[in-house]
């Protein structure tokens, strides 16, 4: 990660990745392998260059589920700011 980036934008990548883990938790490591991280990967491929793969239903699930974790467990958060972690997603993304 670049150390120009601001403060904010660090930490809440780093949250937005463990909100990838919660989801693999939850999920179970075979679904979250095989159809989780395979669609995740394909929005990314399919939306290059555009803003909407932070609004796959995926990736906003890993910014809820991670905002849901970090202020539940150390009483803060850095992932709040709904503009570079959209909560609720824009688009359905699911691609068979």
């Amino acid at each position: 990660m670049p150390a120009n980036l601001k403060a904010i934008y660090q930490y809440g990548y780093a949250e937005h990745e463990y909100g990838h883990y919660l989801q693999e938790i939850f999920f179970g490591k075979s679904l979250y392998k095989d159809f989780i991280q395979y669609n995740s990967l394909q929005d990314t491929i399919i939306n290059l260059g555009t803003d909407r793969h932070m609004y796959c239903w995926i990736e906003t699930d890993a910014n809820a589920r991670a905002a849901y974790f970090f202020v539940n467990q150390f009483n803060k958060y850095d992932i709040h700011n709904d503009g570079l972690w959209p909560k609720i997603p824009k688009y359905y993304t699911i691609y068979p």
